[in-house]
């Protein structure tokens, strides 16, 4: 890999101030639980279109919606599929590394590509490892670390397949480290799509010369372009609300199971949710699937081992 280089331009760091009071605003910025559920499960699915989309694999997101039902589908085909593993790995990123004080080595991105595609290994764990050190050694933004990060993996395609759509995950590695999640509503990757040309351009243009500062720039505006819009979606949605959809609406019953993992190392099974609420294991089965499929739980475990729990 080579050795790439940036300067942190005065564009670049009013850019970064920017991100902050903006990130502080979102952060602050007061919902309805409801109304935060709706839109955090409509940037989800944004997020899975639109990084499939760059990819070339364009599925409706009405579609999506269907295939992430606690129903599902069955004979998935290879671009269903993809849907399906492409959330495992988004759910794997927020139970793993959401705030996470380690720092991130060769392993844990080799565990994430695992958890997500089939593709094997080219490169070898010390470049990987080299290249990382390179952007943890020293305190920096984790806009820019992310983004450094992406770029990296656009440049060393370390797997054999896949390589492009997996930076998108990277990317989100870091910022969910350092604790940017940005309220699970920011869909960077819909930009680059509506932007996908210039955004392709600017990757072939940064694997030719070492420094790469425009790349920076580029992905830190387009960061401050979509939080600025999900704050204006949030204003929108909390003066004018609108109708949650049924498939997002708990029941009571479905709210207190939420409630009874709230206390941090608390684990639920269907078992305990029978038992609770004296209801059938079919009944339990059906609450925890769709709890699991809004990312509210995170199921662990296999068969009749499988526990649940909110973080």
């Amino acid at each position: 890999m080579k050795n790439f280089s940036y300067t942190k331009t005065p564009e670049l760091n009013e850019q970064l101030v920017n991100i902050e009071d903006l990130r502080r605003e979102l952060l602050l910025k007061p919902i309805s639980p409801q109304s935060e559920l709706k839109l955090q499960w409509q940037a989800f699915v944004r997020l899975i279109h639109f990084s499939l989309a760059i990819n070339g694999n364009i599925i409706p997101e009405d579609h999506i919606q269907k295939l992430l039902s606690p129903e599902g589908k069955k004979n998935l085909n290879t671009k269903e599929k993809e849907v399906i593993s492409y959330k495992h790995g988004l759910d794997y990123l927020f139970h793993n590394w959401l705030v996470n004080d380690n720092p991130i080595t060769a392993k844990d991105i080799v565990s994430l590509y695992q958890t997500v595609f089939e593709g094997s290994l080219k490169s070898s764990e010390s470049e990987i490892n080299n290249a990382l050190r390179y952007i943890q050694i020293n305190p920096e933004h984790p806009l820019l670390q992310a983004a450094l990060a992406e770029l990296i993996i656009l440049d060393l395609y370390p797997f054999s397949q896949n390589n492009e759509l997996f930076s998108h995950l990277v990317l989100l590695m870091f910022l969910y480290k350092n604790g940017y999640d940005f309220r699970r509503m920011v869909v960077v990757e819909q930009l680059l799509f509506n932007d996908l040309t210039v955004f392709r351009n600017l990757i072939a243009k940064m694997k030719k010369q070492a420094n790469v500062t425009e790349w920076l720039e580029y992905m830190v505006s387009n960061f401050v372009q979509e939080m600025t819009n999900v704050i204006k979606t949030i204003t929108i949605e909390k003066q004018s609300p609108s109708l949650i959809p049924l498939h997002l609406q708990l029941n009571q019953r479905q709210q207190q199971i939420v409630n009874y993992l709230s206390q941090p190392g608390t684990k639920i099974s269907n078992a305990i949710v029978q038992e609770m609420f004296n209801i059938s294991q079919i009944t339990a089965s059906r609450d925890l699937a769709k709890l699991t499929s809004l990312g509210l739980v995170f199921p662990l475990g296999k068969g009749r081992s499988t526990y649940y729990t909110k973080v």
